[in-house]
């Protein structure tokens, strides 16, 4: 353990030099490096850990044309409103702008928050485990206009 600082110097180190020299316990370069000491602790002290940091923290240089992103994971919310509610939900997985996988869409009418917070934690949860933890996550908004599901509907009606 560090002996403790003296404090009769530390009231001294806060006084001017000839004050200092002036009393009776003043033993030259001794007090001039324990009054440089405590008058400069704190900055010293700040100084080392901004160097500690410094050195805790790696720089690597990567080159851009060796690496590859993960697979993007939209998340596509059909609502007509930025406020309004939401119509249907679809996850498509995109990796350099081809499709990889797509997760069918469902209709979210009378479908409560908690069990649509669970549903997309889970199809994330899946396409995690398929694609790797570290794909990258985005959202989209379009209109209900254009969900597929009703799209689709409209098609067999057709006929």
């Amino acid at each position: 353990m560090p002996r403790r600082k003296n404090p009769e110097c530390i009231r001294c180190a806060a006084q001017s030099v000839e004050v200092a020299q002036q009393k009776p316990c003043w033993k030259g370069q001794t007090c001039r490096s324990k009054r440089s000491y405590y008058a400069n602790h704190s900055v010293n002290k700040a100084k080392k850990r901004s160097k500690q940091r410094r050195q805790r923290v790696q720089t690597l240089d990567i080159p851009l044309f060796g690496h590859d992103l993960p697979p993007e994971v939209s998340m596509i919310f059909y609502r007509d409103r930025a406020d309004g509610p939401i119509h249907a939900i679809e996850f498509v997985v995109v990796d350099d702008g081809q499709t990889l996988s797509r997760v069918n869409p469902i209709h979210l009418k009378g479908v409560p928050q908690t069990k649509l917070r669970s549903h997309i934690k889970n199809v994330l949860g899946v396409l995690k485990a398929q694609f790797g933890q570290d794909i990258r996550i985005s959202q989209s908004r379009q209109p209900a206009s254009l969900c597929p599901l009703c799209q689709q509907s409209g098609e067999e009606t057709d006929e």
